[in-house]
């Protein structure tokens, strides 16, 4: 599969998905600026930890109960609409919060609301995104699309902590001016694409969103990879987030400036991003008859790997060790005569 994806420098030549991808980078770098520096002005307002955790709580919640919706609403309308309203959206929300703090007049309700609306925003967004992505490239370049779109995330958590917490430094409202200009600009990145991004019509009848929402739940329920990813990954996240956030909120209250905290929040997403994936291991006695191959052998043993199947050839006779050959049988317990 990795053998016949595109390569990058021929999916650089899609125009469309090269503007899709280089404003949503943009957008993505704000947003992860913004949702750093929340907690930091939550904590800076009322010196509580607890007000900090409900602000990016809110953002993150608002993220999480939108996005079912959001793939209904991906699927039954334009795609280019909904992303258009969603960075809209965004732009006018930081926007009020730099005003805001340019007027001294910053306030936790404030911040709150915002927070958790961007996050609707964005929950929004990002199925009508994962549809444009398919819309915009062919079936041969999804696999580097994808790619280069996940990339887009690493780069945004890496990069979005240093910066919010310099521009922190600067001014305390200064990441959300910066971040409603990148919702701009992913307005006008969205403008520019010329592909068609409407769904296509649903075979059959209708269905109406319950029905489609319950098709989706029986799908992941009967498949038992994506049922176990759907609760262990969940809890996964839960957990990190909740230990990174205490990390953070000591790092704040001991006083250490914004663009150090936001370093050690990038030192952290590299370090877990460049971990290595645990693989499976197999034992090294003899593979079972039930997972090889009949006419092309195993690829363990060096006879089956020089000629192309379990027949030996010249080159490489099978041993009595090798998983393709059936070893001679032996007594289980014959007796020794003595000698």
């Amino acid at each position: 599969m990795v053998r016949n994806m595109t390569s990058y420098r021929e999916l650089a030549r899609n125009r469309d998905f090269t503007i899709l991808w280089t404003g949503e980078t943009i957008s993505e770098l704000g947003s992860a600026m913004s949702l750093f520096v929340f907690p930091l002005i939550g904590y800076h307002l009322t010196g509580s930890t607890l007000v900090s955790a409900l602000l990016e709580a809110a953002a993150l919640f608002g993220l999480a109960a939108m996005l079912l919706p959001a793939g209904i609403l991906a699927d039954r309308y334009d795609r280019r609409t909904l992303m258009l309203l969603a960075s809209a959206t965004g732009a006018v929300l930081y926007g009020s919060l730099a005003v805001a703090g340019w007027l001294g007049a910053l306030t936790v309700p404030h911040l709150a609301v915002v927070a958790l609306l961007t996050g609707v925003a964005q929950g929004v967004f990002q199925p009508s995104q994962i549809g444009a992505i398919r819309a915009v490239v062919s079936e041969e370049e999804l696999p580097t699309a994808y790619s280069q779109n996940q990339a887009r995330q690493h780069i945004a958590s890496l990069l979005g902590a240093p910066l919010g917490g310099l521009l922190y430094a600067v001014r305390a409202w200064a990441p959300f001016l910066v971040d409603a200009v990148t919702y701009g600009v992913s307005c006008f990145t969205l403008s520019r694409l010329r592909t068609d991004l409407r769904p296509k019509p649903r075979e059959g009848a209708p269905v109406s969103p319950r029905e489609q929402v319950k098709e989706g739940f029986r799908f992941i329920w009967h498949q038992p990879f994506f049922r176990t990813l759907l609760v262990w990954s969940g809890l996964c996240n839960l957990l990190v987030n909740a230990c990174f956030f205490v990390v953070t909120m000591r790092l704040i209250r001991d006083g250490y400036p914004p663009a150090q905290i936001g370093l050690v929040s990038t030192a952290a997403a590299s370090a877990a991003s460049s971990a290595p994936s645990p693989r499976r291991r197999s034992s090294t006695g003899p593979v079972p008859a039930s997972s090889r191959s009949p006419s092309r052998g195993c690829a363990c043993c060096r006879c089956c790997r020089s000629s192309g199947g379990p027949r030996p050839s010249l080159r490489a006779r099978p041993s009595s060790s090798c998983c393709c050959s059936t070893p001679p049988a032996t007594p289980a317990s014959a007796p020794t005569e003595p000698r």
